[in-house]
């Protein structure tokens, strides 16, 4: 393992070093709760970052396209069917199509 880092130009003491070491790309993720060594991996590696959001653009990009053959292909019993709202104010249809009202 020590020879890995040594070789990724990664220093074991410059791991635990924390403020003094040298800033890198991804050192804001030790601020959401990353560690010092995934820190470290991400700052060799930054690919994997890249990585990473493109996997997740691609899944939320297929959870939109199944919604929308879901909502495209319904069958019409299962859509929502429009209620008619009633008139506020007594409006009477029958007196706006120029006939009078029944009398009671």
């Amino acid at each position: 393992m020590l020879a890995y880092l040594r070789h990724q130009s990664i220093s074991v003491a410059g791991l635990k070093q924390g403020p003094l070491r040298k800033m890198g790309q991804f050192d804001w993720f030790s601020k959401i709760g990353a560690t010092p060594k995934a820190v470290a991996v991400l700052n060799d590696q930054p690919i994997l970052f890249t990585i990473l959001l493109i996997v997740l653009v691609t899944v939320i990009l297929q959870c939109v396209l199944i919604w929308y053959i879901h909502f495209a292909t319904r069958k019409p019993e299962q859509m929502k069917k429009k209620e008619e709202k009633p008139s506020k104010g007594g409006d009477n249809r029958t007196a706006a199509a120029g006939t009078a009202p029944p009398r009671r």
